[in-house]
């Protein structure tokens, strides 16, 4: 996809350790800051302090990738140190139309699918030009050739960008794009990423590109207006997916991963108003969950403490830096803001910043998954994503992915969603590829969750106030709930599911409801000349009562198909009990 090459190891980078340290003091302080802040101050003039916190922390993080950029372009850090201006003189600069317009041509022209030894060309980043007096900005991009030279270019961010997006406009593709947005802190983007790829389902990744996260930034300061944004969002995508065609197999399905749950608050609306023809998922996990990973992130981040040698880690992840899961997007419009949500502000002021903040960016990622939701209901919008809940997949998956189990069908509707295989069968090997892979996968996060509990340890008042805080939003759940239209793990899955009444915090668990309706279905076999059954046990026969309640007492139940097991009633949350059963009530409950 891009050139790996190792640049030369140093000891003495010196400018990365020194923002590295800088960012490291100024966390510790901001942990003593904070907990005296929130006794001083009052809601708002907290969140207000916060807020430039924020904006801190994603400049030096922007600053970081950047500087790794130089390092890797000079050749080094010592040849930086020695001429810090050698990768802006092999830069072409490139302002003329004419010169713009052969450029564009060369682009959309190439076809690396047919011609491997054809260069080609992806985003760098979005800077300004410090030797620019006018502050405009400018996009960067590298042409790679066949031999693995790279060739860098600097051009004027919206006149090049507008040219490329109207002749990518006139450019038939056959390859969908597949756009993954997150609220788990990273874990679910870097599943997928990692599923499509090991299980060879011929999808072509493109991770958390570094641009993208400073168009959400552009976007969020109103620094072009939105319909500026969008075409150079159109632009920037298509070339980056342009340049792994070479990558797409029979899927013709090329999977970007939005930056980070804190960007998807912006960038999730733009990116289903520019593409409402493509793939969208909506990956999520609890928020409680979210929030120790992203801690617990942020903490190996600052041990690791190491240069990045391989540009596609540069260029992808902001340098694998947390602050995409830690730290919401610098904005005029924060969720603290929306008028909705008036006591939220009060909320957050109770809770220690190193949490408020994951929270409200996870919350954010969420509250615009429901936005776009409602208006889809209203009509304004095409967004119907598949709504993908991690834990179907990771932890201990029912089943375990055996067939027909529900973590079985699971993993079958979201290969199906992805690879644009429903109405056909998934390539060969691709399905057993994937079982296999994550069954490792889950006893690797096993050994690493345990890590994670030992390392950040989430007390039970802190999480009381961490759901306190979403409880404000009344269409977020709590806890480990199911969103809505998750898509359920059915044969025939759909990405909408029947609506329900109630508040979404206390309304029954749509997965809940799907079990209850798969042993109505079982209970129906009475209609048919079958006997009654309940926990696997025929109610017909004597001493069933008794069978039952020990039964319930292992937690455990035949299911009814004769494989697998099921979690009785009583070792879930919901308090509905399905009546249509062999009694009315569950005796374990009284």
């Amino acid at each position: 996809m891009m050139d790996n090459t190792t640049i030369v190891s140093s000891d003495s980078f010196f400018p990365l350790i020194a923002v590295s340290a800088a960012a490291l003091v100024g966390g510790l302080v901001l942990l003593q800051s904070d907990r005296i802040s929130r006794r001083i101050l009052d809601s708002q003039q907290l969140d207000t302090k916060r807020r430039g916190e924020y904006r801190y922390q994603w400049k030096t993080a922007f600053e970081r990738t950047k500087l790794q950029l130089e390092y890797y372009f000079a050749g080094g850090i010592e040849k930086h140190k020695e001429d810090p201006e050698c990768v802006m003189k092999n830069t072409t600069y490139i302002s003329d139309d004419t010169e713009m317009d052969a450029l564009v041509r060369t682009i959309v022209s190439l076809d690396v699918k047919t011609d491997m030894t054809t260069d080609r060309y992806y985003t760098l980043k979005i800077d300004q030009d410090p030797h620019d007096p006018t502050g405009d900005y400018f996009v960067f991009l590298a042409r790679q050739s066949s031999d693995s030279r790279i060739q860098l270019y600097e051009l004027p961010l919206i006149k090049f960008g507008m040219k490329l997006a109207e002749a990518f406009e006139d450019q038939l593709t056959t390859t969908t794009l597949c756009f993954v947005a997150d609220a788990s802190s990273g874990k679910a983007s870097s599943l997928l990423e990692q599923l499509v790829t090991l299980s060879k389902t011929g999808v072509a990744v493109l991770s958390e590109p570094f641009w993208m996260a400073q168009l959400a930034t552009l976007s969020e300061a109103k620094v072009f207006a939105n319909d500026k944004i969008q075409k150079l969002l159109f632009a920037l995508c298509r070339l980056d997916a342009w340049s792994v065609r070479n990558h797409v197999g029979d899927a013709k399905t090329v999977m970007i991963t939005l930056p980070g749950q804190t960007t998807v608050k912006t960038l999730l609306p733009l990116v289903t108003a520019v593409f409402p023809e493509d793939r969208h998922l909506f990956s999520y996990d609890g928020c409680v969950a979210s929030v120790q990973r992203a801690i617990y992130a942020k903490k190996v981040y600052k041990r690791r403490n190491k240069l990045e040698t391989k540009l596609s880690s540069i260029i992808h992840g902001l340098c694998q830096d947390p602050v995409r899961y830690t730290t919401p997007l610098p904005s005029y419009s924060p969720l603290t803001k929306d008028v909705s949500l008036a006591t939220l502000s009060n909320a957050f002021a109770n809770v220690p910043v190193r949490q408020a903040q994951v929270v409200e960016a996870w919350m954010s990622s969420v509250d615009a998954y429901f936005k776009l939701k409602q208006d889809e209901v209203a009509g304004t919008n095409g967004y119907l994503p598949f709504c993908f809940k991690l834990g179907f997949l990771t932890n201990s998956p029912k089943g375990n992915f055996e067939p027909l189990t529900d973590s079985f069908w699971s993993l079958t509707a979201l290969l199906q969603f992805i690879t644009g295989c429903r109405s056909r069968a998934l390539p060969e090997g691709v399905l057993d590829a994937a079982k296999e892979w994550l069954k490792d996968y889950n006893q690797q996060q096993s050994m690493q969750q345990l890590q994670m509990d030992k390392s950040v340890v989430i007390s039970e008042s802190e999480r009381k106030m961490i759901e306190n805080c979403c409880f404000q939003h009344k269409l977020i759940l709590i806890g480990n709930k199911t969103l809505q239209d998750t898509v359920l793990p059915k044969e025939h899955w759909t990405l909408k599911q029947a609506s329900r009444a109630g508040c979404s915090c206390c309304g029954p668990d749509p997965y809940d409801q799907m079990e209850a309706e798969e042993e109505d279905d079982d209970s129906d076999e009475y209609k048919n000349g079958r006997s009654i059954t309940t926990r696997g046990i025929d109610m017909n026969t004597p001493g069933a009562f008794a069978m039952v309640l020990k039964a319930d007492n292992n937690k455990t139940t035949a299911a009814s198909d004769g494989g697998g097991t099921r979690p009785t009633p009583s070792s879930k949350k919901s308090g509905y009990v399905d009546g249509k059963m062999g009694f009315a009530f569950d005796p374990t409950r009284f």
